[in-house]
């Protein structure tokens, strides 16, 4: 039986995340919920946030999916961390799925969801079972091409995550796990709901956050990071805060 914790950073724009985390702490084998609050001037007043399953980590600026992955990794203790969007809901059913399978010969399970035809809504019913998918992953080629949202909810051994480059802050912290990774499962389910990248669209093409993106692939055909693979760690010129980020624990 593994131990599963989870990791979510959020900015607080899904309206729906607060309903979201009050299941998540009543689901009995979630053992913690590490919050990177990336935007603490929205965060709501909840008792929830009070939980003992939660552990609010608040940087003093917004520091991106990618480092707040990161972040979550260092704390977490569970054999299994679960990297989640708060954008989308996981149902019970698929962590009990999780916690009982045996992952000696699995690194990392993305998800493996149908969009539609504006790539956003996830629809529910395309699956009849729940179906483990081994994956022949072209490392040449980004992830989420090969497992459509392969990144919202992923779920990877403690003992098989790499940090993810600082060169990287909101794209391709998926690409660069599956990378040191041999063996690369993705989940076929309904039991994840919601719309993807909700929050990133919920900022304009002028916005810093799209700045960023844009420059997290400029970033990738520069440094040539999907031809040569192996490499992905050995980057130069990195972004390098001049002081702690972490003004405040939980």
């Amino acid at each position: 039986m593994n131990s599963i914790d989870i990791v979510i950073p959020t900015m607080w724009c899904d309206e729906n995340f607060i309903s979201y985390l009050e299941k998540y702490c009543s689901y009995s084998n979630i053992q913690k919920i590490y919050l990177i609050d990336n935007q603490k001037s929205k965060r709501p007043n909840n008792n929830i946030l009070e939980h003992s399953k939660i552990h609010l980590i608040t940087p003093y600026q917004n520091i991106y999916v990618n480092p707040a992955w990161n972040e979550g990794y260092y704390k977490c203790q569970a054999d299994v961390v679960c990297l989640l969007s708060d954008d989308v809901f996981v149902e019970e059913d698929l962590f009990n799925y999780i916690i009982d399978l045996d992952m000696t010969n699995i690194d990392i399970i993305g998800s493996y969801l149908k969009g539609t035809v504006d790539n956003y809504h996830i629809h529910s019913k395309h699956y009849t079972t729940d179906e483990l998918v081994k994956l022949n992953v072209n490392k040449k080629q980004p992830i989420g091409g090969q497992s459509y949202a392969f990144g919202v909810c992923m779920f990877i051994k403690r003992s098989s995550y790499r940090v993810i480059p600082s060169l990287y802050k909101i794209w391709y912290g998926d690409d660069y796990l599956i990378q040191n990774c041999e063996n690369i499962y993705a989940i076929k389910t309904n039991k994840i709901q919601g719309r993807i990248s909700k929050t990133l669209n919920s900022f304009g093409k002028n916005s810093s956050i799209q700045r960023r993106i844009d420059l997290d692939t400029h970033n990738a055909y520069k440094y040539n990071h999907f031809q040569n693979a192996q490499n992905w760690s050995v980057v130069k010129h990195k972004m390098k805060p001049s002081k702690n980020i972490f003004g405040h624990l939980k």
